[in-house]
């Protein structure tokens, strides 16, 4: 079932255009792909679903009404957001984070009740981050960190999560320590899960679906076995390669061997 639905979705800043008609849809409890060279409109995307940035023209449907239709505090029991590169106090000890995702769901008086303390419990479990809840911030691993603030997206208790390249800056240990978690976020918590990427095989890893952007317009979408094509990719990314299979998870791989000059 389509939860998130795009049409003729337009974004410009001043006189450029951004993101030109586009049309999307996103499947309820699944993982959704963003991919594309930089700034061909990925993040930009993002935003605008999730009410941050204003289109110029076109609708987001959020579960069949327009987003517009919803409050703001509707929107965030609804959606979550974890942009590139958040910023909290680097004294704030990890439950302090977590507790902030409780915002939307508490009272006019703003006081934690039970429930909330069960779900930033429940956040922190699930992320791995019980045992570092009363740690600072300021004396986490990149990794941690991010996990985190994953974390704190988790409290909000949302159906949708959307995260802008959760793995930007971690090395490969902690990159695929964050992958693991959001595939089992939608597997074991059945959230939907909308994420960019800029490693196509991050997306070959753990997506069901990628949307595929150039120069602000779909170039294409489908699953990870209909999009890794070595000319599709070369047209995105500007990059040779080849397509191998990974046999143990039966999926495609993009090995890259060259850049196209223009």
């Amino acid at each position: 079932m389509n939860k998130i639905k795009c049409t003729n979705l337009s974004v410009s800043y001043f006189d450029k255009i951004v993101l030109n008609n586009v049309n999307i849809k996103i499947e309820k409890n699944k993982i959704t792909a963003l991919i594309g060279s930089n700034g061909s409109g990925k993040s930009t995307l993002l935003k605008t679903i999730a009410r941050i940035i204003q289109p110029s023209s076109g609708q987001v449907y959020l579960d069949g009404k327009l987003i517009q239709s919803y409050s703001s505090q509707e929107v965030a029991r609804i959606l979550s957001i974890l942009p590139q590169s958040p910023e909290a106090p680097q004294e704030f000890t990890v439950e302090r984070l977590v507790q902030y995702g409780r915002f939307p769901r508490q009272s006019f008086f703003g006081s934690l009740n039970q429930n909330d303390y069960e779900a930033i419990e429940w956040a922190l479990k699930s992320t791995h981050m019980i045992e570092l809840k009363n740690k600072r911030l300021s004396d986490l691993s990149g990794g941690q960190r991010q996990r985190a603030w994953i974390a704190m997206a988790l409290a909000q208790e949302s159906e949708y999560i959307f995260l802008d390249e959760p793995t930007t800056y971690l090395d490969m240990r902690h990159q695929i320590e964050v992958l693991n978690i959001l595939q089992s976020l939608n597997k074991n918590q059945n959230k939907t899960i909308v994420m960019v990427v800029h490693d196509i095989n991050h997306a070959a890893k753990i997506a069901h679906n990628v949307i595929a952007i150039k120069n602000g317009q779909v170039f294409t979408d489908g699953t990870i076995k209909q999009i890794l094509d070595e000319k599709v990719i070369e047209n995105i990314f500007g990059v040779k390669g080849i397509i191998i299979n990974d046999k143990l998870n039966n999926i495609p791989l993009f090995f890259p061997l060259d850049v196209v000059l223009d």
